[in-house]
């Protein structure tokens, strides 16, 4: 999954940049809540990029071949420990904001109240809470609207109406459940500062289209009351956690006041226009995809490459006593891209370099391909200098696929 992540970052930076540059310069003539619907780009994108849309290859496997030496050590070992730490950053950051979820739920303490929300199927329990500052949905699993205690004793009914019915707007659209899966997407793009820019700017999206959609049909004396009320919390605005920080931060607050002035449902022809452009951006994503595919066709003679590949250790003994040699494997490459169905198939000397070489391709991560179940080649030639000459054990292999 690690090497899948690194190697999806120049379509996502290339998305999240064009996402949070329409989310600053183009919200009047679009609209938040087009805006909002615009970053199913990301996943849309991401889907387009994996599609397998080659054919399955029939012709003979081609065995990869690659060079082993003892000087390889310390580059193998330099590539498993960015691994290591980049799973740890991750651990820790999981863990940390988890943490900080679980304190903050407890912290609120939130009472059920009496102002609801009659929906057309049901009634909408609504809880106050002495500890926080602007209203929020909080919980993933039970999530609950939560007013500020102040706002339920001194705000009008029309006023508690409309900010009760943003929450439940979030509620609806399973805004929460969407914060929580972007919030871990970005935790696994931690070395990339753009990927938190485009959380926050998912984040403002989905407020100013909230607020849009509340005030949608509104008279002007309801838009006045609701800002008075955002007004109101921004006052005593302070930050959370990272998974609420936005519902009451005053930068926010002033933002989707000022939208609130201008908000309108947007220009049918630059919506018409942003569609045509994401579809063609994916359009344009599968067509490479397909063109790469035909592509490997062609090159189908230099074997199936590794996206990652953990160097085998040079046994200490063979080194020692000048000995080099080669390994044949034959193996299937599953459906995410992890090695299965290891087996020797020659090797010279005979079980010199055998397990090492085993427990090397353990650990190497290819491409998922169009056919899983054809076997792969890969001979590995053990070499104390570049001088040593060994034989061409491929020669003598038949190649079979299933």
């Amino acid at each position: 999954m690690f090497a899948w992540i690194i190697s999806q970052q120049v379509l996502i930076c290339a998305v999240l940049l064009a996402l949070i540059l329409v989310e600053r310069y183009a919200l009047k003539p679009l609209s938040a809540r087009f805006i909002y619907c615009l970053w199913l780009l990301v996943p849309a994108a991401l889907v387009a990029q994996s599609l397998e849309l080659s054919q399955p290859i029939t012709s003979p496997v081609a065995v990869s071949k690659y060079l082993v030496t003892p000087l390889q050590h310390a580059s193998s070992a330099l590539t498993m420990s960015w691994e290591v730490v980049y799973w740890l950053v991750v651990s820790i950051l999981l863990a940390g904001v988890s943490y900080q979820h679980l304190l903050f739920q407890r912290h609120i303490d939130a009472k059920l109240t009496s102002p609801s929300l009659t929906t057309a199927d049901k009634a909408v329990p609504v809880y106050a809470s002495r500890h926080i500052n602007s209203p929020m949905l909080v919980g993933f699993i039970r999530p609950r609207i939560v007013l500020p205690h102040n706002l339920v004793e001194q705000s009008t009914a029309d006023a508690l109406a409309m900010m009760i019915e943003h929450e439940y707007v979030h509620l609806k659209r399973h805004d929460n459940i969407i914060n929580a899966l972007a919030l871990i997407a970005v935790t696994l793009m931690w070395f990339n500062p753009l990927a938190w820019f485009g959380y926050l700017s998912l984040r403002r999206a989905q407020e100013l289209s909230c607020d849009e959609q509340v005030l949608a049909n509104k008279s002007a004396r309801q838009r006045l009351l609701y800002g008075k009320s955002m007004v109101e919390c921004a006052s005593r605005s302070q930050l959370h956690s990272l998974a609420y920080s936005y519902y009451g931060d005053k930068n926010m607050m002033l933002q989707r006041l000022y939208n609130m002035q201008s908000a309108n449902k947007g220009h049918i022809i630059a919506k018409m226009l942003s569609i045509l452009l994401a579809v063609s951006s994916l359009t344009l994503i599968a067509t490479v995809q397909a063109g790469d595919g035909h592509k490997a066709k062609k090159e189908s003679q230099s074997g199936v490459a590794p996206i990652v590949r953990i160097e085998p250790k040079y046994p200490i003994e063979a080194a020692k006593q000048g000995i080099s040699g080669s390994v044949v494997l034959r193996f299937q490459i599953a459906n995410d891209g992890s090695v299965t169905d290891i087996a020797v198939v020659q090797s010279t000397p005979e079980a010199v370099f055998d397990k090492v070489a085993i427990e090397a391709l353990k650990k190497w991560k290819y491409k998922p391909i169009a056919n899983p179940e054809q076997e792969q080649l890969v001979q590995l030639d053990f070499k104390l200098n570049e001088e040593v000459k060994l034989p061409e054990l491929t020669e003598r292999i038949n190649v079979t696929s299933h």
